[in-house]
């Protein structure tokens, strides 16, 4: 699939990755909501560098593997993962500091408090190690992931740290990837709201209701609480985001959708045909 409207962000890596030649490192948080197209701009830039490279991912487990993604590294790095916490962190380090490196964790919404203590312990050293530390996350988690959050503005204090921000697709970006395809660019966009994830899998299918989509949505709308989950229940037959959630609002009130609107499971601003409403919603959360 093309990449559409990333050209700023691949060059904004790239100038993080020359600062490394000087010995600055860079911590570049990449963030954006679920489909993005976070990992898709990472792959894009990764196949251009000309410099070791160390990934790891977060799993999405109830129970998460600790410093799962750190043990990853470790072993490419040629790191004994089975050091203590303090020496592993140090060695890994040692390692970054003898060749210029890109380092990626992926998913970092879905850290351990481990993991996350690396990046903070990697962070705050970076600005003497040839290094390019990478680290993806969904931004729309935020304000319903309480580690998330405090780990984001932690980092984002570090002198080392730069923010890498991957927006929804435009309309016209949209257009470009539909030209061609059969489907109505308009309606697409109308959608999706521009998220490349539910854009690429439109054209994939060939359809502007793919059962991969709905069923990306429903899987997230399970990890709410019960009453969100029936809030947004009627995503299994509606258009995505043509919700009839509006009612619940001003029966139920706002406090029940405050998570599912949190997680980006509904919009913020929503609109009902042939009724005015405010600009913007008091939903909690």
């Amino acid at each position: 699939m093309q990449l559409i409207e990333r050209e700023s962000e691949l060059s904004t890596l790239s100038t993080y990755l020359e600062n490394i030649r000087t010995g600055a490192g860079t911590l570049a948080l990449v963030g954006g909501e679920a489909g993005a197209g976070k990992s898709a701009l990472v792959s894009a830039f990764l196949d251009e560098v000309a410099v070791r490279i160390a990934a790891g991912s977060c799993d999405g487990l109830s129970t998460p593997r600790p410093l799962g993604p750190i043990i990853e590294i470790a072993a490419q790095l040629e790191v004994d993962s089975a050091l203590p916490r303090d020496e592993l962190f140090a060695a890994i380090l040692a390692a970054l500091a003898q060749q210029s490196t890109v380092v990626l964790v992926e998913d970092v919404h879905w850290a351990d408090d481990a993991t996350a203590d690396f990046l903070f312990y990697a962070g705050r050293r970076l600005d003497r190690i040839p290094a390019m530390v990478i680290a993806t996350y969904r931004d729309d988690e935020i304000s319903s992931n309480g580690a998330l959050t405090r780990l984001i503005g932690e980092l984002t204090r570090l002198s080392a740290t730069r923010r890498v921000p991957v927006v929804p697709l435009t309309e016209s970006g949209v257009a470009t990837l539909v030209a061609g395809s059969g489907l109505d660019a308009e309606e697409v966009y109308r959608q999706t709201s521009g998220n490349a994830f539910f854009v690429t899998e439109m054209l994939a299918a060939g359809s502007s209701r793919p059962a991969t989509v709905r069923d990306v949505v429903l899987a997230r709308a399970a990890r709410l609480p019960t009453l969100a989950v029936s809030l947004s229940r009627p995503l299994e037959t509606t258009q995505i985001w043509q919700l009839w959630a509006i009612t619940a609002v001003i029966v139920v009130g706002a406090t029940l959708l405050g998570s599912a609107v949190a997680s980006g499971m509904l919009p913020m601003h929503i609109s009902v045909p042939g009724q005015a409403l405010p600009a913007s919603l008091p939903l909690a959360g």
